[in-house]
C-alpha cells in the first residue's frame, strides 16, 4: 500500500514542481536577458525594383505605366526590358520613361530570344 500511496504523490505533485520550477527559470531568464531595453533597429528602407518584360505589348503598356504611377514606396525603380518587340512598344516605352525618373528601359535587339 506504501508504495501506491508513494506513486500517487509522485504522480500528482510532480508535475505541479516541475510546472513551478519552469516558471522560475523562465522568469530568471526573462529578468537577466529579456528585461533590458532593446535597441531599435535602424530604419533602412531598401529600393524596391520592378522589372516588367514587355514583348509585342503595346496595347496593355500604356495601362501598366498608369498602374505604376501610383506606387508610394520612397524609392523605387521600374525596368521595361523589351525584347525586340515588333510593334510600337519600344516607342511608348521611350516617352514613358522621358517623363518618369523612376522608369528605365533594357531594350534588346533582334535575335536575343
Amino acid at each position: 500500500m506504501k508504495i501506491v500511496t508513494d506513486l500517487g504523490f509522485f504522480i500528482l505533485f510532480f508535475p505541479l514542481l516541475m510546472g513551478v520550477v519552469w516558471a522560475l527559470f523562465g522568469l530568471l531568464d526573462w529578468m537577466a536577458y529579456e528585461r533590458k531595453p532593446q535597441d531599435d533597429p535602424p530604419e533602412v528602407e531598401w529600393p524596391a525594383i520592378a522589372l516588367i518584360p514587355c514583348h509585342n505589348e503595346a496595347l496593355s503598356i500604356e495601362k501598366t505605366c498608369d498602374a505604376l504611377t501610383f506606387i508610394q514606396y520612397p524609392d523605387y525603380e521600374v525596368y521595361f526590358i523589351d525584347d525586340a518587340s515588333t510593334d510600337d512598344t519600344a516607342a511608348i516605352l521611350k516617352q514613358r520613361v522621358s517623363k518618369n525618373a523612376h522608369y528605365t528601359l533594357v531594350a534588346y535587339g533582334y535575335g536575343r530570344h
